[in-house]
């Protein structure tokens, strides 16, 4: 199984992108084409975070270890916190 992932949030032209919003676009756009040529029916999953994950988790039918908004809160604490390496 295929799942993809449409862009769905806004390019920040903030000088630390390797790609323009163009570039984003014909990609998306080729990708699906692809599929389609390669008679490829994804699951194509949009929404919300939280919304993605529910969807991919009950697709793949994964087990719970914990509630998805717990889940996206420990990941977001790891990734805003600075590395110290030792």
């Amino acid at each position: 199984m295929i799942i993809h992932l449409p862009v769905e949030f806004p390019f920040s032209p903030d000088g630390h992108r390797p790609v323009k919003e163009k570039f984003r676009e014909e990609s998306e756009k080729l990708l699906l084409q692809t599929y389609n040529a390669l008679n490829i029916q994804p699951l194509v999953v949009s929404g919300k975070l939280e919304q993605r994950l529910q969807l991919i988790a009950e697709t793949l039918n994964l087990p719970q270890q914990m509630s998805l908004r717990k889940a996206i809160e420990l990941a977001t604490d790891i990734r805003i916190k600075p590395c110290s390496f030792s």
